[in-house]
């Protein structure tokens, strides 16, 4: 592959090198765009636009569905809402059933193909006919078969192709939708338009209409208000079962009084145990007095305080038994009325029991203390009983209160189901009277859609915009060449330049010989008269353009070995067949015997295809084939030439038998080595032209002979890889390499320009 400049080491010389190198081509792909845009934009057909535009308000369509359930219905802002009704209506807009509509109403060809529009002016590109013709008739076997399917087919095509040319678009901040047709006639985009605007706003008012929602609502309304009004039935029938009002305040009520009962229970637990107390304190009182005791003494009157006193002492401690039965000993009353009773006996143990006068008789506080054990039994039995009936109360009171609460619960389900019915039923209420809206938006055909512009139609085309093409055409065509120009450069892997071949090779150029001018446009090759040797009225000559150079060539050979034994057999050839190794060779004889003060030899070895013999005017015969043959002998094959200082050693004919041996054959025949050092005893030079360098070629066997080997290297032909191939063959046959010489050289850039850079 051809090595581009680094971007370091790329220079304004080396693109200008590829510019001017690749022209032809830069030219001609140049030429090829800009006609070929001229053509395409001259002969297109002329494509119209129709503009409309509509406008999307806030209608009914942006409320939300009344089929659906609050629960579930989407709440959406306004902004939310805007959006979804603008992208629907796109949607809608941009549907096939719409497209197809359109197609089917204007028929299918009138979008396929302008010269089948519907179109009032009749006019017909020629050129679109003959190319809609070539086409059908190149291509019959890709069309369905059948009448039918065909018409299908071109049906779905013209559909697509409506599609395509529909462009529909939303500004932003904006509720305007901007619809754009283009068409190939300004009253066909016009008239399509305006039909899918039409075909759009019933297929809108269709998509949002309920269908059949305001008897669905009716129907479920009535049969909530039905269930509704049977539950309430049996929720008033419960209530007075119990006979209250709210089943909430009946169990308030219940378990007050139910409180209250045990609160009861605990105040007759508590009298219970006091009485009980006081009945034991009786009795072991009744127990230590007697029942008689001195009444009366003649010597003084009975001690009345004393017995008052203990009347007083044994009701505080029927007071203290009493309070024991309620309170802890350490509570204040308990405490309160010990010290009383403290009190009391610190008094009565002051008093004298009795006076001076005893009368026996019955003991009175026997009798009262006896009359209050009768009494406190009976109280403790009213006790008792009074605790029995609170008790029984009680558990009436539990049970009722059980019931209640389950009735309670029983109640509670049925209000809830009450309320959630009747929050259906309100629902299905206000759904019902908006689908009934909806029926009479529908019926008298409102919708949120309006039409801001009506379909435009102009008499100037869209396309093609001929200016603006040609123009970017040139720019696709320049920028376009000269990128084609890199490319070609880049994939091109020949040698351009004797840098090159040193850099590539590690060979040194002994001379670049330059091509004459005069090489055609399309590669005309050029004459013999304008590149090599030939005879004209003043003698034999070399090109001017080339003179000089192999003067320059021949110095290069001769000069670093003036001082020693001069290269006397050279061996000229080549990397493949065409690159100029003959003309270099018979050039180089030339300048040498030109300069008088040598002589020369030179031998054709291309005995497969001879030709320095046409160019020296020279017969063909006896020459090298005689010589390999052992035919002839080495001098005697020699002929003189025109030129001074110049002899000839042509390649001879071979004979159809020996035309298909290899060149390699014929030189193993003999000691070719020995016939080299003849000639070179004779002659200061000899130079051989050897055909092109091959495994099998006889060109390793005269260059591992000869002196030196010079390689000739086509400018811009001899491919890297070929090349490479080639050296490696002659660095096998350890041939003595002396250089390249670089042939036929271009120099792209023109003189004037080249000086300046």
């Amino acid at each position: 592959m051809s090595q581009m400049p680094s971007e370091n080491s790329a220079t304004l010389r080396d693109v200008l090198f590829i510019l001017f190198r690749q022209e032809k081509r830069i030219l001609l792909f140049f030429v090829t765009v800009v006609v070929a845009v001229i053509l395409a934009t001259v002969l297109a057909p002329s494509v119209y636009q129709s503009e409309a535009k509509v406008l999307i308000r806030l209608g009914k369509e942006s409320l939300a569905d009344p089929t659906l359930s609050n629960d579930i219905n989407p709440i959406l802002s306004v902004g939310q809402s805007r959006d979804s009704d603008i992208a629907s209506g796109i949607e809608l807009m941009k549907s096939r059933e719409l497209a197809a509509q359109v197609v089917d109403q204007f028929g299918h060809e009138s979008f396929l193909s302008p010269r089948d529009a519907k179109i009032e002016s009749g006019e017909k590109n020629p050129f679109l006919v003959a190319v809609d013709w070539f086409d059908d008739l190149l291509t019959p076997g890709d069309s369905p078969t059948g009448e039918q399917s065909v018409e299908e087919a071109r049906r779905e095509d013209a559909i697509e192709a409506f599609m395509e040319n529909l462009e529909i678009e939303v500004g932003k901040q904006s509720t305007i939708i901007t619809l754009t047709l283009d068409a190939y006639h300004p009253k066909l985009a016009h008239d399509a338009l305006q039909f899918l605007l039409d075909a759009y706003i019933e297929r809108h008012i269709e998509v949002y209409q309920a269908s059949g929602s305001l008897q669905f609502f009716e129907e479920q309304a009535a049969a909530l208000k039905t269930a509704l009004e049977a539950e309430e039935d049996r929720l008033q029938q419960l209530k007075l079962e119990f006979g209250v009002t709210t089943f909430d305040e009946a169990q308030t009520l219940l378990m007050d009084r139910i409180d209250a009962l045990k609160q009861s229970i605990d105040e007759t637990l508590g009298n219970r145990a006091a009485a009980s107390a006081a009945l034991d304190s009786l009795r072991r009182n009744s127990a230590e007095l007697p029942q008689l005791v001195a009444v009366q003494k003649k010597s003084g009157i009975p001690n009345l305080t004393a017995n008052a006193m203990r009347e007083d002492l044994f009701d505080l401690r029927i007071q203290e038994q009493r309070l024991l039965a309620k309170y802890e000993e350490t509570s204040p009353p308990v405490k309160s009325i010990r010290e009383e009773i403290a009190q009391a006996e610190a008094l009565l143990k002051a008093e004298a029991e009795t006076l001076t006068e005893d009368i026996d008789g019955t003991n009175t506080v026997y009798q009262d203390i006896l009359s209050s054990t009768l009494k406190q039994q009976a109280t403790l039995r009213g006790i008792d009983a009074q605790a029995t009936a609170l008790n029984e109360q009680l558990l009436q009171s539990m049970e009722s209160l059980n019931q209640l609460i389950q009735t309670g619960l029983d109640a509670r389900r049925m209000e809830r189901n009450m309320g959630i019915q009747e929050s259906n039923y309100r629902t299905y209420l206000d759904k019902m009277e908006q689908a009934r809206i909806n029926r009479e938006l529908e019926i008298q055909q409102l919708s949120n859609i309006s039409v801001v512009q009506s379909p435009t139609m102009t008499v100037d085309n869209v396309r093609p915009r001929r200016l603006l093409n040609v123009v970017m055409g040139f720019f696709l065509a320049l920028f376009g060449g000269i990128t084609f120009a890199f490319i070609l450069e880049y994939l091109d892997d020949s040698f351009k330049k004797p840098d090159d071949v040193e850099r590539e090779l590690g060979v040194p150029v002994l001379a670049a010989i330059a091509r004459p001018k005069g090489r055609g446009f399309f590669g005309k090759r050029i004459s013999a008269r304008q590149c090599g040797l030939h005879k004209g009225p003043g003698g034999w000559a070399l090109p001017p353009a080339v003179r000089e150079q192999y003067k320059g060539l021949s110095d290069a050979i001769i000069g670093p070995h003036s001082h020693d034994a001069p290269h006397r057999c050279l061996v000229v050839t080549s990397s493949a067949v065409g690159e100029g190794a003959s003309t270099i060779a018979t050039n180089l004889a030339f300048t040498l015997a030109a300069s008088g003060a040598s002589r020369v030899l030179l031998i054709d070895a291309q005995i497969s295809r001879p030709s320095l013999h046409e160019t020296l005017g020279c017969p063909q015969s006896p020459g090298m084939v005689d010589l390999l043959n052992e035919k002839s002998g080495a001098n005697d094959i020699v002929v003189s030439t025109d030129i001074s200082g110049l002899d000839f050693v042509p390649a001879g004919k071979l004979s159809d038998e020996l035309t298909y041996l290899s060149e390699a054959r014929f030189f193993d025949k003999v000691d070719i080595n020995e016939k080299i050092n003849t000639w070179k005893s004779t002659y200061d030079y000899t130079i051989i032209d050897t055909p092109f360098v091959s495994p099998n070629a006889s060109t390793l066997l005269l260059a591992e002979k000869a002196d030196g080997v010079l390689w000739v290297v086509e400018a811009e032909s001899t491919r890297k890889p070929v090349a490479l191939y080639t050296q490696t063959l002659l660095q096998r046959a350890e041939a003595n390499m002396l250089g390249v010489v670089f042939n036929k050289r271009q120099f792209h850039i023109p003189r004037w320009l080249y000086r300046f850079i």
